[in-house]
């Protein structure tokens, strides 16, 4: 079986990109100030990124950076 490492353009992103506590994400998330797009089993470290206006987090099984939110004035 084959396993699944993490890119080093993904580490390199990872170390530039403002991390964000799990416990403030999930309070912008009672605030309805951010829309959640994926439900945490887990809580989990979560990054911002400026240039896309939305919040990531590093998937564990898929080994990359995926979309969990955005801000909901960024619907309009």
């Amino acid at each position: 079986m084959e396993t699944k490492t993490i890119s080093n353009e993904t580490l390199e992103r990872v170390k530039t990109l403002p991390r964000l506590d799990y416990l403030a994400f999930q309070m912008l998330v009672t605030q309805g100030k951010v829309k959640c797009l994926i439900k945490f089993k887990l809580p989990r470290t979560i990054f911002f990124d400026e240039t896309e206006n939305c919040f990531l987090y590093l998937n564990p099984f898929h080994k990359h950076l995926q979309k969990c939110g955005h801000f909901i004035t960024d619907e309009l």
